[in-house]
């Protein structure tokens, strides 16, 4: 497959991968979904070692609301501890880890990522952005300035906010007396808009987003959707993946 030979051709660089295949997310079908059609994985590499993969859990278990296609089947590959998420060696590694799994023709790769020029380089996302557009198999998913700003938008568009300072994302100032930990422009919005409550690890999907994703689709499309400007402009092209899932 032609899958299989490009990702043969990263592997005499990397003796391991420091990732892992887990078992799928989401609620299962019937086996009779499945007696005409076979089933289309989609494998998902996040930056996120948490929240943007607790999202994808969400998303899957309310996969009938959505109207996600029944055929899809969604497989995290995810981080070992201590590993590094730089977004290139992210791919690199998650390639590695998919070296000896089989694809079929409608499977695909998808690479979920951040635009933080702090972590991602232009150089980098430049690499990033030719070795996905390689293979038709493969989806880079950018969120710009952070995946923060998807989620922001199940609750409302950027009108009222300053988008220089959305894409700068810089840390905001903190009560000291209360010890909470230093957070960005972006994160803290999002927990301003939640009554006060945001936590990477702990995204309560069906309090604050489960009956939001359509409308954030929606708010998305005011906003930058392809990656190649993604790379300088606010916006974030997730809220087009799923509308590829869309049944």
């Amino acid at each position: 497959m032609v899958v299989l030979l490009y990702l043969m051709t990263f592997s005499p660089l990397m003796t391991r991968s420091k990732m892992r295949i887990e078992q799928p997310y989401g609620e299962r079908y019937s086996i009779e979904s499945f007696s005409e059609n076979p089933k289309i994985k989609i494998f998902f590499a996040c930056e996120g070692k948490e929240t943007e993969y607790h999202y994808l859990n969400g998303v899957m278990s309310i996969r009938s609301k959505l109207k996600i296609d029944p055929l899809i089947e969604v497989i995290p590959i995810k981080h070992e501890k201590n590993t590094s998420s730089n977004p290139l060696r992210l791919l690199n590694d998650a390639l590695v880890c998919l070296e000896n799994t089989t694809f079929s023709e409608d499977d695909k790769f998808v690479l979920v990522v951040d635009r933080d020029k702090k972590s991602f380089t232009e150089e980098q996302y430049d690499e990033v952005l030719t070795k996905i557009s390689e293979n038709d198999a493969y989806t880079l998913v950018v969120s710009n300035p952070c995946f923060e700003l998807w989620l922001l938008l199940h609750h409302e568009t950027l009108d009222n906010y300053d988008l220089s300072f959305v894409l700068e994302n810089k840390k905001v100032d903190v009560d000291k007396t209360t010890k909470t930990k230093e957070r960005t422009y972006i994160e803290n919005c999002l927990k301003l808009k939640q009554g006060g409550t945001y936590s990477k690890t702990h995204l309560r999907f069906n309090r604050f987003y489960k009956d939001k994703v359509q409308q954030a689709i929606i708010n998305s499309k005011k906003y930058c959707l392809t990656v190649d400007k993604l790379k300088n402009n606010v916006g974030t092209n997730f809220g087009v993946l799923l509308e590829g899932m869309i049944k």
